[in-house]
């Protein structure tokens, strides 16, 4: 991705210019390697989940799929290598998502994510969670996202857990109208003076 921008502050006798080159993706794609049924992906690719609850991002990984009959199982180390441009891009993640697919409506899925700063050896969450995609009832549409995070981030011990549900059902009042209801919870920490964080965070 090529971007320029030019910027007009204080009028048009006064210009900043600002020029972007990004890699946006580039990988190689084995299939069938390295066993039947199993894909493996090197390069820079993009990690996205459907709600983005667990990634959103474009990161230089190897990856590993795994796709059986009722579950596919993800398996991938990924980081900034290319343009890193900030200490998160220092952050290497270790991720494990498996995810049944025996029904053809629901959706159900597990995961596990370590993040492990190579700068900074005290930070290293571990984050363990559930998912599950609903379409069960006709014009209804659910979700629930759940997660805990452990590990250690400095001298402080991490202990957190998060919830994100939501309903959507579409309505006959207008065409494409739906009408949607939600609710996320994070814990919180009580007592900051002690060695035990129980404040949720996300991935990042």
């Amino acid at each position: 991705r090529l971007l320029s921008r030019h910027l007009f502050p204080e009028g048009p006798d006064k210009t900043v210019n600002e020029h972007e080159t990004k890699i946006r993706k580039a990988y190689l794609l084995f299939k069938n390697a390295p066993v039947p049924s199993a894909d493996l992906q090197v390069g820079r690719q993009r990690f996205k989940d459907s709600r983005e609850w667990l990634y959103d991002k474009n990161l230089d990984a190897v990856a590993l799929f795994v796709n059986g009959v009722f579950m596919d199982t993800e398996l991938s180390v990924s980081t900034n290598l290319i343009d890193p441009s900030g200490p998160e891009d220092d952050i290497v993640n270790y991720i494990l998502y498996v995810t049944d697919h025996s029904s053809l409506k629901d959706k159900i899925s597990f995961y596990g994510m370590v993040r492990h700063d190579g700068k900074r050896a005290e930070l290293d969450p571990l984050f363990l969670g559930a998912s599950w995609r609903g379409r069960s009832i006709k014009r209804q549409k659910f979700w629930l996202d759940t997660a805990s995070v452990f590990g250690h981030d400095g001298p402080k011990r991490l202990m957190g857990y998060g919830v994100d549900m939501g309903w959507t059902s579409r309505v006959n009042l207008f065409k494409q109208t739906s009408l949607t209801f939600g609710y996320a919870l994070g814990s919180g920490d009580k007592n900051r003076r002690d060695d035990l964080d129980r404040n949720f965070r996300q991935t990042g």
